[in-house]
């Protein structure tokens, strides 16, 4: 009896060790920017963009995080110009410069100038991400039908759907709660700010550091301006 008890005790110590090495926690790097009072917060000041990511937010199904990293993004904006809030222009980079990347919660298709979401999908009226002057990118608009759509041009990158939108594939996500509280693509007006979960690649464990990277387009110039650098540790 004692041997069994030793066996079953050694099982579920080895069960706990592996279900906590199946997903990242991440927390912010000593040289990151933090909110007083909140250790799982640092932010980054570019040109008027204020970035807070938020590492320890998801408060969802568990099981989620073992297969992506998810990360809350408030995104705040005094520069004149809206600012574009594209998923190719987000990423977790690594400090070998590998790039775990924002994945899109839909799948676009269509012609790059003409972009629609591949149905079927449900309609997120009561979407849960907080946001004030922002608006939805043409193509989100029938997923989003509270929210104000367009900001001008959109052009969408088909490699980097097509091949983002197929990790999903892999793993039966996303769930309706996570569209529910994904950011979606769109224009942070002037003034401006949003609050939303993207959801990235899963970051190994073994890998020291990423910094969490959001390139500053103008949504209506189209101009490059700044990158937001976030720089995150990967907890053991």
């Amino acid at each position: 009896m004692r041997y069994l008890l030793q066996v079953l005790f050694a099982g579920s110590i080895l069960w706990m060790v592996a279900g906590c090495a199946g997903y990242t926690e991440l927390e912010p790097a000593p040289a990151a920017s933090t909110v007083a009072g909140a250790n799982d917060k640092a932010v980054d000041n570019v040109d008027g963009v204020r970035v807070t990511a938020t590492v320890d937010a998801w408060e969802g199904l568990e099981d989620i995080k073992q297969e992506v990293t998810p990360v809350k993004l408030t995104i705040r904006n005094s520069n004149p110009e809206p600012i574009k809030v594209q998923y190719s222009d987000f990423a977790l980079v690594s400090p070998t410069g590998t790039r775990y990347a924002a994945l899109p919660p839909y799948k676009i298709e269509g012609s790059v100038q003409g972009p629609v979401i591949a149905s079927p999908y449900t309609p997120v009226t009561t979407p849960e991400f907080d946001n004030r002057g922002y608006s939805v990118a043409h193509p989100y608009g029938p997923v989003y039908p509270t929210l104000e759509p367009g900001f001008g041009p959109y052009y969408y990158d088909p490699f980097y759907y097509n091949r983002y939108y197929e990790y999903w594939a892999t793993i039966d996500l996303p769930t309706q709660e996570m569209l529910v509280k994904a950011l979606p693509e769109g224009a942070v007006q002037k003034d401006g700010r949003v609050t939303g979960f993207v959801y990235f690649e899963k970051v190994p464990r073994d890998i020291p550091s990423v910094s969490f990277q959001m390139d500053l387009v103008g949504a209506r110039s189209g101009n490059r301006f700044g990158r937001i650098t976030i720089p995150f540790i990967v907890e053991k």
